[in-house]
């Protein structure tokens, strides 16, 4: 993908974030620099949105509404929308914002679910599974997932 985005404008690249470092970089996951104003602002505003607020290039982003994608029927496809959530927002159907604005809330239903990043020792205990099945549930449980529990959100 970064190649073919760079043949077309060779300044541009995908970033990567090795956040297992950052376990051991920061005293806590979100003091992370990605946090920062400058890179992807704030990890979990504190608003009733979860809008990014700190001043960033982030925070007056609006995501595109889901009015195109609503025509969906659940009996003949045997899923939820893949397109738009609860409130016809354009986002994953599990990401139940009724907001338009780009946010971040690191807790479901009240509660921390994870209190840090995955340690590269988590990844490496992936590493030992015996099928590709239980490396496959330990990647996405244990070293992938919780990273968008803490970045992402879930609204109540």
């Amino acid at each position: 993908l970064e190649q073919s985005l760079q043949s077309i404008d060779p300044s541009l690249s995908v970033p990567y974030w090795e956040y297992g470092q950052d376990s051991y970089l920061y005293n806590h996951w979100y003091n992370s620099i990605v946090f920062d104003k400058d890179w992807f602002g704030e990890n979990s505003p504190s608003n009733s949105d979860h809008k990014i607020s700190d001043g960033s290039i982030w925070q007056d982003i609006t995501t595109p509404d889901g009015k195109d994608y609503l025509d969906w029927d659940m009996t003949s496809t045997g899923s939820l929308n893949p397109y738009v959530n609860a409130y016809g927002m354009l986002r994953s159907p599990w990401n139940n914002n009724p907001s338009n604005y780009i946010g971040r809330h690191n807790q479901t239903y009240s509660t921390d679910a994870f209190v840090g990043f995955p340690e590269c020792s988590s990844l490496k205990s992936c590493f030992d599974s015996l099928s590709m099945a239980e490396f496959s549930s330990c990647f996405n449980g244990a070293t992938h997932g919780p990273v968008h529990v803490l970045i992402g959100w879930s609204m109540e």
